[in-house]
């Protein structure tokens, strides 16, 4: 929502299912799908396989801990060259930087940025609230 302001990101909570709730992923941009999950598994490959059938695009966001084990599964349903399969810290580590402009001095307020639309999100569709990230001060005066 930060990166793409003049598009709709859809918002559920965190534990709802993609394939329960008809969805084609955890977020839906453009013709991509997105999968963001902590525990890779094959349901998560089926889910992308089952994204290239309907002709989108697919990514698998996981932990930088899991991502061998994420592209390996990829690859043994020879999904590998098709699925963007990244760690979680470095797409958003990326995104942040280009919002940035690469620049340091812009991108405490980037951060910042997007802290406070992850809170805002959770507050909006979450039930437990102790998902909302403590801000650091520093940041906050960023947002002022």
């Amino acid at each position: 929502a930060v990166r793409f302001p003049h598009l709709t990101i859809s918002n559920f909570t965190f534990s709802a299912a993609d394939d329960q709730a008809g969805r084609q992923g955890d977020f839906h941009v453009g013709n991509t799908a997105f999968h963001v999950t902590v525990a890779p598994s094959m349901r998560h490959i089926a889910r992308c396989a089952e994204n290239i059938r309907q002709g989108l695009a697919s990514w698998l966001l996981v932990s930088e801990s899991k991502l061998t084990a994420a592209r390996a599964l990829l690859e043994n349903e020879n999904l590998h060259e098709r699925v963007a399969a990244e760690s979680v810290e470095s797409f958003v580590g990326q995104n942040l930087s280009e919002l940035a402009e690469f620049s340091l001095s812009n991108f405490t307020h980037r951060l910042s940025d997007l802290l406070a639309e992850y809170n805002r999100r959770v507050t909006e569709v979450e039930t437990n609230q102790s998902l909302l990230l403590d801000i650091p001060a520093a940041l906050k005066c960023e947002q002022e």
